[in-house]
């Protein structure tokens, strides 16, 4: 190593050696020095972009040894070169900051992940061309926006459409356009666009990826403006009350925008309307201007003179006066023509003790009679008003209405008779209203109509507030019988058996079910009037049963000598507690066993609830209840008490509301059960004909019988902008909204093993583009740590 005077030294060779510093006066520092050799090895490379084909600058590269342990970083240079120069003999390799957005396209040294392999370096080695391509990450087009969405142009306009794609980060932007019609408009690649014809047509354009968007265009023809106008006549000379129209002419003649503007300059004057018809309204003069849409105008001068206008007739109103003592008012006149000059009139009343009026046509009833107002013009046309003046109003005291009660059948009609107290009461007004007018309606003149069976109340009110009440009873029309079915068809009978026969009736609700009944040959058996039989002697004859509107039955009779009479009967089950859908047959003892007639008749009260055969078969039909008749032919007789029920089925009750924003409040379209869960999804779809994909609100009602005494916790998961409530047996346990706040859980509902627990969901989704889901989750003893949606076998429609 060589030091000069200035202390500037320069490493020479390789070895140690020492730099000895002393001053003037003999004082010394030192310094140790090592020299190696010149360490020459380096890795150098390029990084670029595949779009231009340029070196990116500002590209982050680090080198490391095996270990992971950092040994520089540097950064590329504006032509995307890099370089870690002066590396000692190790080994090393490279790791590649991949800028975000961008990704390795193409490289001899580096891994999709940027990192290379390892390189040994032994001082002298120089490793060149590590080099990188790197690319724009391919993001898609989702969609494109055309602006304008719609062209209106006239023939030989251009333009260019401008697209926005999103997202605005789409790598491949090329488009594809095309005009459905290209003699009405032509387009380029670039979206270039000239109107070429009359017509109509559409441009589609079309992303790589297929996104489309369209654009309406209608081309007209190319306007004509106006050069001038020419406006006949230039002036107008009138009197008050003439009119005409101004004659308008274009030049050229071939003008393809021919709207004007017609403006009075004093319309006190003259008036004119947008289609240059003008009225001469007063005295004066004034200036009609006349413009064109692209500013030609054309001017009229205007004078206007006085018209006398004699009245030729008046008309006043009221036509009559019918008033009482102490009544003010003013007479209204109209002149004919309406544009008289002279409007002065002389009021005159026949008697002013009954009414006086002044010269303004003001009116005041004094006493009770009658007389006549003469109304004169000042050119002798004259008018005339009937006055009738009565005492002061008498009011009512009371009123009776007739009928006080109504009994109808439905659809009968009819009108109240009202009587006044005292019967010279002067306001007659009345207000009739029915307390349900589903049953009975009544009108403001107290006609009336029934409806539907029911009873009901009508109140009649006068104007003082004095009141009757009718009361109001509708039964059901008259429904006669059809035909009648006779049970048993047959009697085949011994001597001193009794029994009775059983009527049904088509239709069920018939409204008079009087019978009459009648034996052919009463010394074999008798019938009396409510079909009740007796076998008297041996013999054949038949019972004739008649309704009271002629429609017959028949039961064929055999009557034998007398064997062993049933005594009593017992049926097995006594109770049948049934679900709908079950089958099954009743079981007869006869007492005594050896009874000689065990024929039986089988009757259910409501064969809607469970029907039952000649045979005993029974069917449950729906739920309710009802009694099962069983009689022998000797008429003795059983019952069976039968209960049926719904089978329990699993699923909910579903409320399907829209909530227009426009009127705030929700409007039910549909309910039912459906065999789901509390869940549900419907995407960005509506859920229900008519709600809509946006604001609406769905309530679901099901039951859930408890397995395990212990805790349960609740929550709900909603997204976005969504609302949702939970409530336990009528009770509110959660009730969230993002705009409001609240609470999406709720751990601490306990319950006992059997309990059956009313669950009640309401979900209120408002944003029309997003998805729209809804979990009801819980936790149980058995599981408390993770909540999990409500299995729909575990959901029942109904408590029971």
């Amino acid at each position: 190593m060589t030091i000069d005077k200035d202390g500037n030294w320069t490493a020479t060779g390789v070895g140690t050696t020492t730099i000895t510093v002393t001053t003037s006066n003999g004082k010394t520092a030192t310094v140790k020095v090592t020299v190696k050799s010149k360490q020459e090895s380096s890795i150098s490379g390029v990084i670029i972009s595949h779009s231009t084909g340029l070196g990116l600058s500002e590209i982050t590269l680090k080198l490391y040894t095996p270990d992971g342990k950092l040994v520089n970083e540097v950064i590329t240079d504006m032509n995307g070169q890099y370089s870690f120069g002066e590396l000692s003999k190790n080994d090393y390799y490279l790791v590649l900051s991949v800028p975000e957005g961008q990704e390795i396209f193409h490289s001899n040294t580096f891994g999709s992940d940027g990192v290379s392999g390892v390189y040994g370096i032994d001082g002298s080695n120089k490793l060149t061309d590590r080099n990188a391509t790197l690319k724009s990450k391919d993001i898609p087009a989702i969609g494109i926006t055309v602006e304008p969405k719609e062209l209106n142009q006239v023939v030989g306009d251009t333009g260019k459409l401008a697209i926005t794609f999103q997202p605005g980060s789409t790598t491949d932007k090329s488009l594809n356009f095309v005009s459905a019609d290209s003699t009405v408009l032509t387009i380029d690649k670039d979206g270039n666009w000239t109107a070429t014809g009359v017509g109509t047509t559409t441009i589609t354009v079309t992303t790589s990826n297929g996104k489309t968007a369209t654009v309406k265009v209608t081309v007209t023809a190319k306007e004509i403006p106006a050069e001038s106008i020419t406006v006949e006549p230039k002036e107008l000379n009138q009197v008050v009350g003439d009119t005409g129209k101004l004659a308008i002419t274009f030049q050229p003649g071939n003008t393809t925008d021919k709207s004007l503007n017609f403006v009075s300059a004093d319309s006190k004057v003259m008036t004119i309307d947008k289609d240059g018809n003008w009225t001469a309204t007063g005295v004066g003069t004034t200036t009609i201007t006349v413009t064109t849409s692209n500013g030609k105008t054309a001017t009229v001068k205007v004078t206007v003179k006085a018209k006398e206008i004699p009245a030729e007739s008046i008309t006043v109103e009221p036509k009559a006066l019918n008033q009482v003592v102490g009544d003010t008012g003013k007479l209204a006149i109209t002149f004919q023509p309406s544009n008289t000059t002279d409007k002065s009139l002389n009021f005159v009343s026949n008697d002013p003790s009954i009414l006086t009026i002044d010269n303004n046509g003001n009116w005041i009833a004094m006493k009770e009679g009658t007389t006549v107002i003469t109304v004169t013009t000042s050119n002798g046309k004259t008018a005339f008003v009937f006055v009738t003046v009565k005492a002061k109003d008498i009011p009512v005291e009371s009123i009776t209405v007739e009928p006080k009660e109504l009994n109808q059948l439905v659809g009968d009609t009819g009108k109240l008779a009202i009587t006044f107290q005292p019967s010279n009461a002067t306001d007659k007004s009345l207000n009739f209203v029915s307390n349900d007018p589903s049953i009975l309606t009544i009108d403001s003149n107290g006609n009336w109509t029934a409806l539907k069976e029911g009873t009901t109340v009508i109140t009649v009110t006068t104007s003082n507030g004095k009141t009757a009440f009718v009361f109001v009873t509708v039964k059901a029309k008259d429904i006669p019988a059809e035909s009648i079915t006779v049970e048993p068809k047959e009697l085949n009978q011994f001597v001193g058996d009794t029994g009775k026969l059983a009527i049904t009736f088509q239709p069920g609700n018939t409204t008079d079910k009087s019978l009459n009944f009648e034996s052919r040959n009463p010394d074999i058996l008798t019938i009396d009037s409510n079909g009740n039989w007796t076998a008297v002697k041996e013999g054949t004859t038949v019972i004739t049963v008649t309704t009271s509107n002629g429609k017959t039955a028949f039961v064929f009779v055999t009557v034998k000598a007398n064997g062993i009479p049933v005594e009593s009967i017992t049926v097995e089950p006594k109770e049948l507690n049934q679900l709908v859908g079950d089958t099954g047959k009743l079981a007869i003892t006869f007492q005594p066993s050896n009874a000689t007639d065990k024929s039986l008749n089988f009757v259910s009260n409501d064969p809607s609830i469970m029907t039952i055969d000649s045979n005993g078969n029974w069917t449950a039909m729906k739920e309710g209840s009802t009694v099962i008749t069983v009689t022998t032919s000797n008429g003795k007789l059983v019952t069976v008490l039968v209960t049926v029920k719904e089978v329990v089925k699993n699923g909910v009750h579903v409320l399907y509301e829209d909530y227009p924003v426009t009127t705030g409040y929700f409007d039910p379209k549909g309910n039912g059960y459906e065999n789901t869960g509390f869940d549900h999804d419907f995407g960005a779809l509506e859920p229900y004909r008519g709600l809509g994909p946006d604001h609406y609100r769905i309530t679901k009602v099901g039951y859930i019988q408890i397995k395990e005494d212990g805790q349960y916790g609740f929550l709900i998961e909603l997204k976005g902008n969504d609302a949702g409530y939970v409530g336990i047996n009528d009770k509110q346990i959660i009730n969230y909204d993002p705009k409001i706040g609240g609470n999406k859980d709720n751990p601490y509902q306990f319950f006992k093993k059997g309990d059956v627990i009313k669950v009640e969901i309401k979900h209120f989704h408002r944003d029309p583009s997003a998805s729209a889901p809804f979990k009801l989750k819980w936790t149980t003893p058995s599981n408390p740590y993770s909540p999990k949606s409500i299995d729909v076998s575990e959901i029942m429609q109904t408590p029971n």
